[in-house]
């Protein structure tokens, strides 16, 4: 019932709710102070220059990983110069060969290379034995242990190539 004297009384009611709030956050922020092993954004960043250390300490440690990767694996790049998709992907590997330290080995589907791989191997074979349909193909290569995994197919960008790499390296084994 929406009389006056309900209202009012909600309103106390609503009042009294805010204010034990209010003694209930301040307490909240004391025991963290006093206790900051219960602190969650102590170890889960939420503060923007925390979120940037983070982030910076993240991309130090996935450089790492992805070199460490680079001294057993390589990325075959499957293309055709006439390819837009493959002549951005290009450019992104190249940063990313130069960056990360991991040999990509260019493969071209129409004997013809592209400015960041003017002189690639003619890659037929691989097409053929992969029954590979779509350029660009990216595949990351365990030579030694006689792995190839299927990394992309079509463009992808720098991220989500350091995601991929690191996901099938933590299942080279089992995939």
């Amino acid at each position: 019932e929406p009389t006056q004297e309900n209202v009012v009384e909600y309103m106390r009611h609503q009042k009294r709710l805010f204010e034990m709030a209010d003694r209930f956050k301040d307490t909240w922020e004391v025991a963290l102070l006093t206790h900051p092993e219960l602190d969650y954004t102590a170890d889960h960043p939420i503060s923007a220059i925390a979120l940037q250390t983070a982030s910076r300490e993240e991309h130090i440690q996935q450089k790492e990983r992805i070199r460490k990767i680079g001294q057993e694996a390589g990325i075959y790049f499957i293309f055709s110069s006439t390819c837009p998709y493959c002549i951005e992907q290009a450019k992104i590997l190249k940063r990313f060969e130069n960056s990360y330290e991991i040999s990509v080995f260019p493969l071209t589907t129409n004997r013809e290379g592209l400015p960041e791989y003017p002189d690639p191997a003619i890659g037929t074979w691989m097409v053929q034995k992969l029954s590979i349909t779509k350029t660009p193909t990216l595949i990351l290569a365990y030579p030694q242990a006689g792995k190839m995994l299927p990394l992309a197919s079509g463009l992808i960008t720098e991220n989500e190539l350091i995601r991929r790499i690191l996901i099938l390296n933590q299942r080279k084994g089992t995939i």
